[in-house]
């Protein structure tokens, strides 16, 4: 096999690969020790955790799906007949910690969705503690968790693990790659009834981002003037400042 002419050049870009995901870095090779390396998350390695992933291309701005994920106030509405979560009505405690924000609540002795309460073998509507959390970690990438704590023995009974990845296409389309992984009800049949169930909610989602998408792009205001916040968005509020930051910081 002949050798490529010496004046044929390849640019090359570094790349981390951690657990299902590829990191690509394109910006200016100069600075890259500027940049925060890619999240551990570790619970995708670990061997106690049994995960399914999927992805979707959707047709809106990527920041709407993350405003969704950090506000889940919208699971008594959006998601009412899939993942059945109904005691999401009250605002969470907004996390900031330098470059990352998130969500924070607490349910004590609430009842128990059957995405929760099957896979341990429970009842649905058991009544149950869970610890819910949720990061923004970097323009590409957030995550959620879902702690259970049994009421009585207050001890850590389950896992439940949630990434979620994306890439910007343009201005109005997103590639969207998500990672569901838990360390109970493990069995292939399990995992598999959750990826069934996080496909239908997840087109909710889908088709509940683009409509909003298709309503910003036909009013002719700015986006300034359409946007009204409320404390659910807390959140999202913080993600977009970070964000802001990030661009800034590029184009320095």
């Amino acid at each position: 096999m002949k050798s490529p002419p010496s004046s044929v050049r390849v640019q090359s870009f570094p790349v981390v690969e951690q657990g299902p995901f590829v990191w690509i870095y394109l910006g200016d090779p100069e600075r890259l020790n500027e940049i925060p390396p890619p999240h551990d998350l570790g619970w995708q390695s670990d061997t106690q955790f049994a995960t399914v992933v999927g992805k979707l291309e959707i047709d809106a701005n990527y920041m709407l799906l993350k405003e969704n994920v950090l506000d889940l106030t919208h699971f008594g509405f959006v998601h009412a007949s899939t993942f059945k979560i109904s005691d999401w009505v009250d605002t969470p405690r907004t996390v900031k910690d330098g470059e990352t924000c998130g969500y924070h609540q607490s349910f004590v002795a609430s009842p128990l969705p059957p995405v929760f309460a099957e896979p341990m073998k429970l009842a649905p509507g058991t009544l149950y503690d869970r610890e819910n959390y949720g990061s923004f970690l970097s323009p590409a990438l957030q995550v959620a968790a879902v702690d259970l704590v049994d009421p009585q023995s207050k001890e850590l009974t389950g896992r439940f693990r949630v990434c979620h990845a994306t890439t910007p296409i343009d201005q109005s389309h997103m590639h969207y790659w998500w990672v569901l992984g838990r360390d109970y009800g493990t069995s292939d049949s399990e995992m598999e009834g959750l990826r069934a169930i996080t496909e239908i909610g997840f087109d909710e989602d889908e088709t509940m981002i683009e409509a909003i998408q298709q309503v910003m792009d036909r009013d002719p205001r700015s986006t300034a003037e359409l946007e009204r916040s409320v404390k659910a968005d807390g959140p999202g509020v913080e993600a977009r400042r970070i964000l802001q930051r990030w661009m800034e910081r590029e184009t320095v």
